[in-house]
């Protein structure tokens, strides 16, 4: 009796962690534009309108983001995420043509989002989308750890 007993433990443990499990590395929620807004402003950060910057027909709305120190984060509220994947594919080949040398990337592709991350050359590179939005930084690497810590802060 006692052999069958630990068979049984193990298949309802499993049965039990399994779908806990089965959303580890799932999806992103996307943000709103004011809820960029809203955060970056809580966080010290100045926000700009660039419409008039990012006209192409697909780009909803975007904002920028401004630290006193001077890096930027662009957001981007796109027309649909078969577009936003698009855009990434875009920004991330132009960053990766802008290897010079040695240096570090990432790429992440899950569900409803994919980063690109590239260190190289004295510049820090980074590209999410999650669903229809999408973030957007080029700054010296000086400032890496402070947009990995908003950009993280924003789920992106």
């Amino acid at each position: 009796m006692k052999k069958l007993t630990l068979p049984v433990v193990v298949v309802l443990l499993v049965a039990m962690l399994l779908p806990l499990m089965a959303g580890c590395g799932g999806g992103r929620t996307a943000i709103s534009v004011a809820d960029f807004v809203k955060a970056a402003e809580e966080k010290g950060l100045t926000v700009a309108d660039t419409a008039d910057t990012y006209t192409d027909e697909i780009f909803q709305s975007s904002r920028m983001a401004t630290s006193p120190d001077g890096w930027k984060v662009v957001f981007f509220d796109i027309d649909s995420a078969e577009h936003a994947k698009t855009y990434f594919d875009t920004c991330k080949s132009f960053m990766e043509s802008k290897k010079t040398g040695a240096g570090t990337s990432q790429i992440t592709q899950r569900d409803n989002y994919a980063l690109y991350s590239q260190t190289n050359g004295g510049r820090f590179m980074y590209v999410c989308y999650v669903d229809d939005t999408m973030v957007y930084v080029d700054v010296e690497d000086t400032h890496k750890s402070a947009v990995q810590d908003f950009v993280k802060s924003i789920g992106y």
